[in-house]
């Protein structure tokens, strides 16, 4: 083998060297980049939604901050129009931030839900560019509550939510659970139709679970939410009138008699206001 020949064998090992070195973090990228483009939910009005990948920073160590390290996590497809995001958190830092942003492409929003007390504890809706809601982002489940918490949540621009969160420093990882829903009128209820109780018509409304279930927050959203899409599934209805007594006898049912199953909410009955509602248990005359 002359030296020419040599040089080009040289080089083609050094070649696949460099790439045997660099190939395992190219497709782990690829991997996450797939995952995170791929698994996304339609939304009511045709839209798609995802998670992006999660950003880790330290407020404490400059350093760390600077580097704005992507996080271990995966996303998987849930029942229904849901799909979960799992972020694997180690307590290396006991204070830090993450920054969970969402796939959003055609103006949709978030909002961050709040309690009568104005905190936040994650949960958000989605809107699209009609400010229409078309989702719900619920609040975190962490794996273990016991090392660590979230102190403060804030949204850091119209499509990413920036938790900070404080561990014990015990060094043991746990998870942190998010679930995406685009949310229709199925989401909240295996039947509604018009029906007469006696003389007199209602809106018959047959719910799901999902609609009680999560945090103060998450509840407050989709009583909102929910009502939002009985009234564009039903309001078209000759029958539909007295929308804000109807409003008043949904929350009133969904606050004080969520046992019951189905619903009844009757366009005939007074709007008496809110107070009076609950006062007549749901039922004003």
């Amino acid at each position: 083998m002359n030296q020419k020949s040599k040089l080009l064998v040289l080089f083609f090992l050094s070649l696949l060297m460099v790439f045997s070195m660099i190939s395992p973090s190219l497709s782990y990228a690829v991997a996450i980049d797939d995952k995170v483009s791929i698994i996304k939910i339609e939304t009511d009005d045709g839209y798609k939604v995802g998670f992006g990948t999660p950003i880790i920073s330290s407020n404490l160590d400059l350093s760390y901050t600077k580097k704005m390290k992507k996080i271990e996590n995966s996303i998987e497809k849930v029942e229904g129009n849901t799909i979960e995001q799992k972020i694997i958190l180690d307590s290396t830092l006991s204070n830090f931030t993450i920054e969970v942003p969402l796939d959003l492409q055609n103006g949709e929003y978030i909002v961050l839900g709040k309690d009568d007390q104005g905190n936040s504890d994650g949960a958000a809706m989605i809107y699209n560019e009609q400010n229409e809601s078309i989702g719900i982002l619920s609040a975190p489940i962490l794996g273990s509550d016991k090392n660590y918490k979230i102190v403060s949540v804030d949204t850091k621009s119209r499509d990413t939510l920036k938790f900070r969160l404080e561990s014990d420093g015990l060094n043991e990882s746990t998870n942190m659970l998010i679930t995406l829903a685009a949310t229709t009128y199925a989401t909240y209820f295996s039947a509604g139709s018009w029906v007469y109780r006696g003389t007199e018509l209602s809106l018959r409304l047959t719910h799901k679970p999902y609609l009680f279930s999560g945090t103060t927050n998450d509840k407050i959203l989709k009583l909102s939410d929910s009502w939002g899409k009985v009234v564009s599934t039903h309001s078209g209805s000759s029958n539909w009138k007295n929308a804000a007594g109807l409003s008043d006898q949904y929350a009133c049912h969904y606050g004080y008699a969520p046992y019951e199953n189905p619903w009844h909410i009757e366009p005939w009955r007074p709007n008496v206001g809110m107070t009076q509602t609950i006062k007549d248990f749901c039922n004003p005359e």
